[in-house]
Parts: C-alpha cells; structure tokens; sequence
C-alpha cells in the first residue's frame, strides 16, 4: 500500500493501471486477502511512475518473426548459396 501526499486522479489513477512506486516504508498494515489476514507494507511515496496503458494495443496474434505461419517451413534450408566454378582459387 502507497501512501501520497498529493491528490492522484482516480480517473487517471484507475483500478487496473500499472505504477512504480519508489519512497520508504513506513510500517504494516494488516488486512484481509480471501480468507487469511495478509501484512501490507506501507510505503510513503516520493516518487510515482504511471506505465502507460498498454491494453488497448494491438498484438499480432502470433508472436513469430516469420508471421504468417503458412509463409514458414520450418524444414525448408536452401543451402549455401556460394556456387564454385571451374578455374576459381576456391574450387
């Protein structure tokens, strides 16, 4: 639990929105969590970071860099592609 000394906007500051909350810890506080008493540290704030609202970006729905699956064989290798000739100091 964070303390602050200054107003926060509770329509900025809303339920489900991610801070970071840097100051000391200046005690407990004991309260319920389901079904057992749960110890909360109090933390007096000096300093708030509010992340920003990631839940409306879109995703692409699937996380691989070779997005569209169907586009990918995971098989598939085209060997090397260095082609000796004859007469070449490789060959």
């Amino acid at each position: 639990m964070a303390l602050y000394n200054s107003y926060l906007d509770v329509a900025v500051y809303a339920k489900g929105r991610e801070v970071t909350v840097g100051g000391d810890v200046e005690g407990k506080r004991i309260m319920p969590l389901g079904e057992i008493q749960y110890t909360y540290p109090l933390i007096l704030a000096k300093e708030i970071y509010l992340w920003p609202d990631m839940s409306k970006e879109r995703l692409a729905p699937y996380p691989y860099p070779m997005y569209p699956w169907w586009w990918y064989d995971p098989f598939w290798d085209p060997g090397p592609t260095l082609t000796l000739r004859e007469g070449s100091p490789e060959a």
